[in-house]
């Protein structure tokens, strides 16, 4: 976790030569797979997890996301997740983000999430991109049984 963070001060530090890549206006709509054991959890088995997002660019290079996903595992955890995300493009095409999850596990555990996350956009064309990311998502009830830190790939279109 420490090690995360380090990186994530490290990525805002260096980002000095920013120039807007995504503008004012924009659109976003994507989703995102997670699962198969590309995330740990203490309280997880082997599963698969999904995400859909929308978003609108505020303002060059931040965007204000909405998402909405589930988490099935074959064992016993199966949730679902609303929530809001903030995005910055820094460099080129690196994010950080940061937002918040309510999330339900369908045993009546309830949970406030927080969920950083630092990505890179890879753009196929003007507006098709592959989106790769790592993220914690840090529980506010239960942090050693319920804290989960993962790698997410995702597709996202971007319209103006």
């Amino acid at each position: 976790m420490k090690k995360f963070f380090a990186t994530f001060i490290c990525v805002v530090a260096f980002a000095t030569n920013m120039s807007a890549q995504f503008s004012e206006g924009t659109k976003f709509l994507g989703a995102s797979l997670t699962g198969a054991d590309l995330s740990y959890s203490k309280n997880q088995n082997l599963g698969l997890g999904a995400e859909a997002k929308a978003g609108y660019f505020i303002m060059d290079d931040l965007m204000l996301q909405a998402e909405a996903g589930f988490d099935v595992r074959f064992k016993e955890c199966q949730k679902i997740f609303v929530g809001g995300k903030g995005r910055y493009y820094v460099a080129d095409k690196v994010y950080v983000g940061a937002g918040v999850k309510l999330l339900h596990e369908f045993k009546n555990y309830n949970d406030f999430m927080i969920s950083p996350e630092v990505g890179y956009s890879f753009l196929v064309n003007s507006t098709l991109a592959i989106e790769p990311a790592f993220f914690v998502d840090i529980s506010t009830t239960s942090f050693s049984k319920y804290t989960k830190v993962g790698v997410k790939i995702g597709i996202g279109i971007f319209a103006d």
